[in-house]
């Protein structure tokens, strides 16, 4: 499927102007972005769609530590890109310039993701189901609330630890005009969390539109 460049999410970090068509992620279209994209205009693995799937039909690319053969596989905020033969890894996230980028990191933080969580049930026998940004739905053994983030051990596929929105807490801004904004909750009152920006600027944002960070 594909998608006219004019109404492409303008989190893609693709040009307004060139092909006329864009290919679409298989999910995530509004969240996301596709693995073709990050690959080809980000990481430059191929000059063409053609080239890029050679790659991953190869076994070289892992998204969250599988084999992702798919070029249009859709990827979500912090999902871990590894490109095995060169033995480098990336997270995805936000510039603040509001686009997706693939942000260089260390083998061992390949090894977990944080999403944020977004929905709960309760299941019988008390088992606490959770709903994650990214997609997931997941298992948890300690209570977790609606807005807080989950560690996931990638390699388990389990969630290491849950990370409360409170005080003190590092985020990225994943919605509105300061999306890809990183900072620290200074506190919290009526679901809007006053954050200090790195750069020293203080503003209130909605709980909702932050993403508590590890």
């Amino acid at each position: 499927m594909y998608l006219k460049r004019a109404k492409t999410p303008t989190t893609w970090p693709i040009a307004r102007k060139g092909t006329k068509y864009v290919i679409v992620p298989t999910h995530n279209i509004e969240k996301g972005v596709s693995l073709m994209l990050m690959l080809r205009d980000h990481l430059e693995l191929g000059n063409t769609r053609r080239e890029v799937r050679k790659a991953t039909l190869s076994g070289n690319v892992l998204v969250n530590g599988k084999e992702v053969k798919d070029v249009k596989y859709g990827l979500a905020l912090n999902d871990v890109i590894t490109l095995k033969a060169a033995g480098e890894n990336y997270r995805l996230t936000y510039s603040e310039t509001k686009k997706f980028v693939l942000e260089k990191i260390s083998a061992g933080e390949a090894v977990e993701k944080v999403s944020k969580i977004v929905g709960k049930k309760i299941l019988k026998g008390n088992i606490i189901q959770i709903s994650l940004l990214d997609g997931r739905t997941m298992i948890v053994k300690t209570d977790a609330k609606i807005g807080s983030s989950a560690l996931i051990d990638l390699k388990t596929n389990t969630i290491k630890k849950v990370i409360p929105m409170e005080k003190g807490a590092e985020v990225i801004v994943i919605a509105g005009k300061h999306l890809g904004k990183k900072g620290k909750i200074e506190e919290i009152k009526d679901e809007v969390a006053r954050i200090t920006f790195s750069h020293g600027k203080k503003i209130g944002l909605k709980v909702n539109n932050l993403m508590v960070q590890k």
